[in-house]
């Protein structure tokens, strides 16, 4: 008798195998996309965290920009150190939060010995406040007053010139008059630090002329500093003018005009409140000349033209630099700084001097156009600094003029009196470290 074979128990086991199996692959997938869920949020996280950081890292370094007064203040530093919520920019009426921020400014020695410089850490938590993430920088921060003649372009310095502080130029050029009808004090090129504890000529790429074929210092250029000898500096960038910061200090309690502006030492002109903040705005150019008697900037959509000489009030008859309560000046044109030929044959100028070199400029000069020489002499107290963008000569010709006399008005270091002005804040070290680590007390060069 045949026996029909029975696999139905064989079967069984099969399907208990498979479906174990499938139970293994459907848990093994559904943890691997737990844990790449898990780790897309953990970027997410970190993201976000360092987001967070970078953007204090930012907004502190737009502050220093605007003074380092700000984080002097305990009461302003001690709310940067504390933890700030961000909201969505994208959607702020929903109020979502995105992350958490908080930022530390401290003062740290000169970068490469001669450059102000200080910390910033920052930290940064997602919106979760589970991650942090901590970024140390060191920034250079240099108020355009802190030299006397500043510019990004190219910057030459001829013979005759007599300058008492420091310079900075894209490439600096000496160029002597070999000319024999001239004296030797005639062709000389001084260049002095009145301290003698930095150098007085700073460059971003070369320098020029200074030397002969055999490499010794031309005996008609006289540098003094410590070292004497250029130094490049590490300073690239150039503040500029702002039009819309300054228009929005100007619209709130400061003195704005939608056209020119012509002052001619009448205050009374700019329509001035009695509490304003000192600051004049004009959307076009502004021609000034006359006594300023109390610390201004003057912000120029167009073009500066200097008319006639621009003073300041001094006691017992001081030079300004040598009088710490004179009143301070700006004059900053988005443009250029031009001096007219209808200028006097002797000029004087009290006051820091920008030329920011906007679109229909000549690249941001000061210039004094005419023949060479054919004016007396030129006295400026105060300081300059120039875009000088594409200028391949000098960003500064006032060779108009026989005699050039350039003082630096100390007091922009010591006592800097004038509105609202903008300094260069530069990152010059950035690194991502652990949130506890201390800042170092001897940093690196």
């Amino acid at each position: 008798m045949a026996y029909k074979k029975n696999n139905s128990g064989f079967v069984l086991i099969m399907s208990i195998v498979l479906m174990i199996f499938l139970g293994i692959m459907l848990a093994a997938s559904s943890l691997r996309a737990n844990i790449e869920l898990q780790e897309s949020m953990s970027r997410l996280a970190t993201q976000q965290a360092f987001y967070a950081a970078e953007s204090s890292l930012q907004q502190a370094v737009v502050q220093l920009r605007q003074g380092q007064g700000y984080y002097n203040d305990p009461v302003n530093a001690a709310k940067a150190n504390t933890y700030q919520a961000l909201i969505n920019d994208s959607n702020p009426a929903s109020n979502t939060i995105v992350g958490y921020n908080k930022v530390q400014v401290l003062p740290t020695t000169n970068y490469q010995q001669f450059f102000p410089s200080v910390w910033i850490k920052s930290w940064g938590q997602d919106a979760s406040q589970k991650v942090t993430v901590s970024i140390l920088a060191r920034v250079v921060i240099e108020s355009p007053t802190n030299f006397f003649l500043s510019t990004a372009g190219n910057l030459q310095v001829r013979s005759g010139s007599s300058i008492d502080y420091d310079i900075l130029g894209n490439v600096v050029s000496f160029v002597v008059d070999p000319s024999p009808t001239l004296t030797t004090d005639e062709r000389k090129i001084t260049i002095t630090d009145p301290d003698q504890t930095k150098p007085s000529v700073y460059y971003l790429q070369e320098v020029q002329g200074y030397t002969d074929s055999s490499g010794n210092p031309d005996p008609a250029i006289d540098i003094t500093g410590s070292p004497p000898s250029p130094k490049q500096s590490p300073i690239e960038s150039f503040p500029g003018v702002d039009l819309d910061y300054y228009r929005a200090l100007a619209q709130y309690n400061g003195s704005y005009n939608s056209d020119g502006l012509t002052y001619d030492g009448d205050p009374s002109v700019l329509k001035l409140s009695k509490n304003n903040n000192g600051v004049v705005f004009s959307e076009k150019d502004i021609h000034i000349s006359g006594p300023v008697p109390n610390p201004m900037i003057f912000v120029a959509g167009g073009n500066i033209y200097i008319e006639n000489s621009v003073t300041v009030p001094t006691s017992n008859g001081l030079s300004p630099q040598n009088d710490p309560n004179a009143p301070q000046v700006g004059l900053l044109a988005k443009e250029d700084v031009i001096i007219p030929d209808t200028a006097p044959y002797e000029l004087t100028i009290d006051a820091f001097m920008m030329a920011d070199g906007g679109p229909g400029s000549q690249g941001g000069i000061l210039q004094a156009p005419g023949t060479k020489g054919s004016k007396t002499s030129i006295n400026i107290v105060g300081a300059i600094a120039l875009r000088g963008s594409g200028v391949t000569t000098t960003a500064a010709d006032l060779n108009v003029y026989k005699q050039r006399i350039y003082n630096y008005n100390t007091n922009f270091q010591t006592k800097n009196q004038i509105p609202y002005l903008l300094s260069v804040a530069k990152i010059v070290n950035w690194q991502e470290v652990n949130p506890n680590d201390q800042i170092p007390a001897n940093p690196p060069q």
